[in-house]
């Protein structure tokens, strides 16, 4: 604000991704949910609208990391597939130059 000594600054705070918080996993849980299910679905592959919670998105922290898991919506025709292909699993890091201050690494 003009005439403030304190500016606000542009972005809020690097999170601390170096150890547990529930702060901090509240944070993630909700850049996930804004990176994964916000904006219009991808009419190529004619997913409906999923929520977070309908997809199961969690957060967590394990083996001093971030993840995040979820189960993205499937076609009925897509049939049975491996466990490992029904779940999306991101490792979560810091990176300050993105938009939301961390980004996502599929495991």
């Amino acid at each position: 604000m003009p005439g403030s000594p304190d500016p606000i600054p542009p972005f809020p705070p690097p999170l601390d991704l170096d150890a547990y918080s529930e702060v901090t996993r509240r944070a993630l849980y909700d850049i996930a949910a804004t990176v994964f299910f916000t904006g219009p679905p991808d009419p190529e592959l004619h997913q409906p609208p999923q929520t977070p919670e309908e997809a199961g998105l969690v957060v967590f922290w394990i083996f001093d990391r971030w993840f995040c898991v979820f189960q993205p919506w499937l076609d009925a025709d897509e049939g049975f597939l491996p466990p490992w292909a029904r779940w999306m699993v991101s490792r979560i890091t810091a990176s300050p130059e993105a938009p939301f201050g961390v980004t996502f690494h599929e495991v």
